[in-house]
């Protein structure tokens, strides 16, 4: 048996998981470090977690579709939202302007892509938004070393910046 033969007889076998499966009631999604419970809930009017369950207001009879595009733009809106003030506070405390953030949907890569700043423009990190699936500390380091990287880059002194005429 080749080991490609091999390989798609994994991918083919009966008892696998299917990666869709992960997208009905009472199944889990990855939120910092540990996971949530998906409830379909006709009873909310937005996506809200309580708890370990995240309540999508959807009908039980929702398509797989339907739930994981709900549960992902909540992931995605708390990625947001939790990277933004972990980026606040770090500059905050260290006197720098905060970079813009900018979540990335690239399936391939690192977590954090950095455009450094410029004397005319802030800085830029691209993180990849599925960060929020992990331990709080692992997202506090990944931002530190984007945020050191971005601050370290713009502190760069201006070759003739310093040059009176």
């Amino acid at each position: 048996m080749s080991l490609r033969t091999s390989q798609l007889a994994l991918r083919l076998d009966a008892t696998a998981v299917s990666p869709s499966r992960r997208w009905q009631d009472g199944d889990s999604i990855a939120f910092l470090g540990g996971t949530l419970t998906l409830r379909l809930a006709t009873d909310v009017e937005a996506s809200a977690r309580r708890g370990d369950e995240l309540h999508l207001p959807l009908p039980p009879q929702a398509s797989e579709r339907q739930i994981q595009d709900s549960a992902e733009a909540w992931l995605r809106r708390e990625a947001e939202q939790l990277f933004t003030n972990i980026i606040t506070r770090h500059t905050a405390a260290a006197g720098n302007l905060a970079p813009k953030l900018q979540l990335s949907f690239a399936a391939k890569g690192g977590w954090t892509d950095v455009e450094p700043a410029t004397r005319t423009r802030p800085g830029k990190i691209r993180c990849n938004w599925r960060l929020i699936e992990q331990a709080p500390e692992s997202i506090e380091q990944v931002l530190a070393s984007a945020l050191a990287a971005v601050q370290t880059s713009s502190a760069t002194p201006d070759l003739f910046g310093s040059v009176a005429l």
